[in-house]
């Protein structure tokens, strides 16, 4: 009980102080709130100020079912906030994200692992599909805010947001190909029968069904609902919350695809044309405890990190997957993503393509599924999960420092040619000339 008073303690102060300076950190010194929180957690731990040391005080699968909460909620707000017509119109942008860019991207994450790590195959692969997904929560933390509404266009805020809700759920196929090869060791007929059947058709065919039909189901109910005046205003408010907890839940239990379920019942709620829906989906009710959550998480991977396995060689390997794992093959596909209109929207799609939380409930999903196996007892070596955090470590800090420098490079760009930013972002010829006009102020701002 100690231990929850003392958690309670740390989330609730830095919520506090963190609130009070808010609005200088992130729009005057553009730095990511999950870049503090990570500090902080850093400074209380036992290697700083040893304040508290939350590492024993938490049980095993803390990281495990926190990591999924964060999570979940992230998507499911992702899916909430994608509309129809923009699926329709970036789909081939969209697949080639989720699809061959993905794929490289796990390839040469693992090879860079199994080189410079010296790993076997199967657990570079099984790191290295840990680290292939664009964080939601790092993610929303660049694409939110007055930065992002002012400088980054829409289209492509919406484009990485898609893609980082979506992949993460994508990624259990690749970390469950690395699983059964160390489960059925050479046994491949087992291996890809169990990747076939169980992962692709039970896990993820299922999660895309029950995602949809309750996604759907919970839509029609509340619009009915709110017809005949049935639920009231903090029940409406918070209805989304309500839904990512339940298809959480039951997915879980079923051991599917949870975070991609997620993520597919958010699209499936908020694909209708009823405006009765949009009150609910503007809600803030779901960022609150989504920045709560996400915050009081990387406070606490800050206090936990493994620092005896801080070296030259695994950050070597954190560097070369940060450089090479997305960017080179962004520009290379440019031409086959239309939704990325410039060389700028082309780096920033490349860069920004943070690992974070997903990372970590990747792996700890993998030391779950594997120390239940059905050849028993498989303990994923420890040296692959620091590796891991290491990764997401220095993606926080590379990630959440270099807005600034995005920030001055899209502000010398708006003035030379501040239609570039905003025309091509909007959906709608009225919508583009109001962002017209706040470019002509903000221009006149920055005269000022």
């Amino acid at each position: 009980m100690i231990a929850l008073y003392k958690i309670l303690a740390i989330i609730g102060s830095f919520n506090i102080g963190f609130g009070l300076i808010s609005l200088f950190i992130k729009e005057k010194c553009y730095l990511s709130e999950t870049l503090i929180a990570t500090i902080v957690g850093i400074l209380i731990g036992k290697h700083v100020f040893n304040l508290v040391d939350l590492k024993n005080e938490i049980s095993n699968n803390f990281m495990y079912e926190f990591s999924r909460m964060v999570i979940t909620l992230q998507v499911v707000a992702v899916g909430a906030h994608v509309p129809k017509e923009y699926f329709k119109r970036a789909f081939k942008s969209i697949f080639v994200l989720l699809g061959p860019l993905m794929l490289i991207s796990w390839v040469v994450s693992s090879l860079i692992i199994k080189f410079v790590s010296g790993f076997s195959y199967t657990l570079s692969f099984l790191a290295g599909a840990c680290v292939t997904p664009t964080d939601p929560v790092l993610a929303s933390g660049i694409l939110k805010g007055k930065f992002a509404n002012r400088y980054i266009p829409v289209h492509l805020r919406k484009l990485l947001a898609f893609e980082s809700g979506a992949n993460d759920g994508l990624g259990l196929p690749l970390l469950a190909i690395a699983i059964y090869n160390l489960v059925f060791k050479d046994n491949s007929t087992e291996i890809y029968s169990n990747w076939i059947y169980t992962t692709w058709l039970y896990e993820i065919g299922l999660s895309i069904v029950l995602g949809v039909g309750i996604g759907m189901g919970c839509k029609i109910l509340l619009c009915q609902s709110k017809k005949h005046h049935l639920i009231d205003k903090d029940s409406y408010l918070a209805y989304i919350l309500a839904l990512s907890f339940f298809v959480s839940g039951v997915t879980a239990m079923m051991k599917i695809d949870d975070i991609f379920a997620c993520f597919i019942s958010g699209i499936a709620f908020a694909w209708c044309k009823e405006e009765i829906l949009e009150e609910v989906k503007e809600s803030q009710v779901m960022e609150i405890l989504d920045m709560i959550c996400s915050l009081s998480f990387f406070i606490f991977f800050g206090n936990v990190f493994s620092w005896s396995s801080f070296s030259i060689k695994n950050v070597a390997i954190a560097i070369f997957i940060l450089l090479f794992r997305r960017l080179p093959f962004v520009v290379l596909f440019k031409k086959f993503i239309p939704q990325l209109y410039n060389d700028k929207e082309v780096f920033f799609a490349g860069w920004y393509g943070p690992i974070g939380v997903g990372a970590i409930f990747l792996a700890e999903h993998a030391k779950h599924e594997l120390a239940h196996s059905k050849a028993g007892l498989i303990i994923l070596d420890n040296e692959v999960v620091d590796l891991i955090h290491i990764i997401v470590l220095f993606s926080v800090i590379l990630h959440g420092i270099t807005a600034p420098v995005v920030h001055f490079h899209l502000r010398r760009s708006t003035k030379k040619d501040p239609k570039e930013l905003y025309e091509l972002s909007e959906y709608s010829e009225t919508e583009g000339n109001t962002h017209k006009k706040q470019g002509k102020e903000n221009n006149s701002d920055d005269d000022i």
